[in-house]
């Protein structure tokens, strides 16, 4: 992450999973950021308002508090700030809510080293000049993550997005949206 680390300071990393939490610290420190944390979302809050991180990786769910209700009040108070939701429940329906609040990336949990890099590198690009991708883009690279996380297999890329193993074939069998003209 040696560019990263030139245009990332701090960054924030909220998940109630203490073993996931002690990971991101750990591979994010390793490569020369300055990493805080949060256990819930008021924690979380009130770390952000004192340390204002340059991204935060956020949980979908935070033990009872809901990783969206927490993506709005962190934008709310910095609009700048890079959010990046992680998540064992890949629902597209969350993927979409996520964008739709101002997420830069909705991740599939567990992630780390080269991935995270890589979706961190993309949001600061898009947050550069680069266009944010619509909804429908968001959505057909948030299936296509999904299925290669399951190495092709339809079924169980199904069940991980919450949705039905036709409807995901329909999907897939539609143009892909960067491409069209």
């Amino acid at each position: 992450m040696g560019t990263l680390r030139r245009r990332l300071r701090t960054i924030l990393v909220v998940d109630d999973d203490p073993l996931l939490l002690s990971a991101l610290e750990r591979d994010l420190r390793a490569r020369g950021l300055d990493v805080h944390r949060a256990a819930a979302a008021a924690e979380a809050l009130e770390v952000a308002r004192r340390v204002k991180p340059d991204c935060a990786l956020v949980d979908l769910c935070i033990g009872q508090d809901s990783g969206i209700d927490l993506l709005h009040e962190l934008k709310a108070e910095a609009p700048e700030m890079l959010v990046l939701l992680l998540t064992g429940q890949g629902a597209v329906q969350n993927a979409v809510d996520a964008f739709h609040g101002g997420a830069a990336d909705f991740l599939q949990k567990p992630i780390g080293g080269k991935a995270l890099e890589e979706a961190i590198e993309r949001a600061l690009a898009r947050g550069h000049g680069a266009p944010a991708p619509t909804l429908a883009e968001a959505e057909f690279d948030h299936i296509t993550r999904v299925l290669e996380e399951c190495d092709g297999n339809i079924s169980e890329a199904a069940r991980r997005l919450g949705i039905h193993r036709r409807s995901l074939q329909r999907k897939l069998q539609k143009i892909p949206p960067h491409g069209s003209d």
